[in-house]
């Protein structure tokens, strides 16, 4: 759904947060490690909090595996499926 520009709508449908919580009821914020299973059990850094939804890049001189992510820059993913490492 397109919204007009400049409409509090818009504004809202981009608005980033600033801290998510986990499954264990921890807070996330941007920066922080956690463990995530997509195929086999994973780390990613958070890069982007997005209501719920965690963007995760893989640390530095490491990548994502499996057949879902395998090599992938990133991944998104709901925060209540990670744990804070």
């Amino acid at each position: 759904m397109q919204h007009k520009p400049g409409s509090i709508f818009e504004a809202a449908s981009q608005t980033l947060f600033h801290e998510a919580i986990d499954d264990e009821g921890n807070t996330l914020k941007v920066g922080d490690s956690v463990e995530f299973k997509s195929d086999i059990e994973q780390v990613g850094v958070i890069t982007k909090i997005s209501g719920s939804n965690l963007t995760l890049e893989p640390p530095p001189g490491q990548k994502f595996h499996g057949s879902y992510i395998g090599n992938s820059k990133s991944t998104v993913v709901y925060s209540g499926r990670v744990t804070k490492i």
